[in-house]
């Protein structure tokens, strides 16, 4: 695991990093898992930190992931989201909304075979003065 992920983990999980690392770390070595997603409370605010398998199927490039927030944030989320690992892609975050977001997964060119990458997504509320 790279320090940045340990480090991201550390900062929005205080005390439960521990937890969120053998979680990351199940994604990983887990074929049938796709996703493991924590909800926090940290000074009133709640955030949800998610990790998502996507999976690209051969002569493919783009991806969908929808994520939901259950129950919905109080206020618009603000959405951190990044790849992790070496793979390269874009991701597009297409709408937020309080009780979930969309976004496209987009790798540099099409695959010649099957492929998976993991997604980082970090949505915190935010107050009404940010």
């Amino acid at each position: 695991m790279t320090d940045e992920v340990i480090n991201n983990l550390i900062e929005i999980d205080g005390d439960n990093s521990i937890d969120s690392e053998i979680a990351l770390q199940q994604i990983l070595e887990t074929p049938g898992l796709f996703q493991h997603v924590t909800r926090s409370d940290h000074e009133g605010l709640e955030t949800v930190v998610g990790y998502f398998r996507v999976d690209f199927e051969p002569n493919s490039q783009r991806n969908i992931l929808h994520v939901p927030f259950s129950p919905p944030f109080k206020t618009l989320p603000q959405v951190d989201t990044n790849t992790l690992g070496e793979q390269d892609a874009r991701i597009r975050i297409t709408d937020v909304q309080k009780f979930g977001l969309r976004m496209e997964v987009i790798l540099p060119q099409m695959t010649n075979s099957s492929q998976h990458m993991i997604i980082e997504t970090i949505a915190s509320e935010t107050t009404d003065s940010q």
